[in-house]
């Protein structure tokens, strides 16, 4: 898929969320973590969009979803728990706006694992 056609397909989509796509297309380790609340209108169109449009670009594989009303902690644990300074390619959405990014080491095992923990 070229830029062009990357954009028709994502023109729904905020600025910063297109730009953290656009920066990220041809890297093998894509990671995006959601964090917000489900009554959140804001977050789960972004929610909704953003991963439609990674799915379109073939990397759904790679994206995570942690949607939460209950725990309010998750982003700190989440953090002190991978050390997100170390992740790869990560963006990470706090009740739908753009919260963090950090460049690093991770495997991805070790996300699954903490998201299917946290459910």
């Amino acid at each position: 898929m070229n830029q062009d056609q990357y954009k028709e397909n994502a023109d729904h989509l905020d600025e910063r969320s297109i730009n953290v796509i656009n920066n990220r297309i041809g890297v093998n380790e894509h990671i995006i973590v959601f964090m917000g609340q489900p009554n959140d209108s804001k977050s789960e169109r972004i929610m909704n969009n953003l991963a439609h449009t990674v799915s379109q670009l073939g990397m759904d594989q790679d994206v995570f979803y942690v949607n939460t009303i209950k725990r309010s902690h998750a982003l700190e644990n989440f953090m002190a728990k991978f050390h997100l300074k170390n992740i790869p390619n990560l963006a990470v959405y706090n009740n739908g706006e753009l919260d963090v990014q950090y460049q690093g080491n991770f495997d991805k095992r070790d996300l699954q694992d903490f998201l299917k923990n946290h459910q």
